[in-house]
């Protein structure tokens, strides 16, 4: 995938479905030239661009699984066991039929200010 793709994903400034019809791939997992670092700020933007309508909670779902899934992404060492679990309990509301509440948002973006597990 092209690496611009990837920054303008990660920062939520496209979709994950916008991303994949213009680079026309299909899964989750991408591989791109160069490694992007994933912090706080990032996690915080994707669940913002949710509970204030830039992103379905699909989107958000699916934001999650690529940047969880993909090698493509390191995640900041300071706080990886918060950033983790917050992206797999975002990830695992799409399995379970489990849709995450604004309030289930909101305790996300204070366990990340905390660097609190999930």
């Amino acid at each position: 995938m092209n690496n611009e793709t990837i920054y303008r994903l990660l920062k939520c400034e496209i979709t994950w479905k916008e991303a994949a019809k213009k680079e026309r791939c299909g899964s989750y997992v991408i591989v791109g030239t160069e490694e992007f670092h994933v912090d706080v700020d990032n996690i915080m933007t994707a669940i913002d661009a949710c509970l204030n309508g830039k992103y379905t909670m699909q989107d958000l779902i699916d934001w999650a699984n690529v940047i969880r899934f993909s090698d493509v992404f390191s995640f900041e060492t300071k706080h990886s066991e918060c950033i983790i679990g917050i992206l797999d309990r975002i990830e695992e509301s799409d399995e379970k039929n489990n849709e995450l509440t604004r309030a289930d948002l909101n305790l996300m973006k204070e366990k990340l200010e905390r660097n609190e597990q999930w």
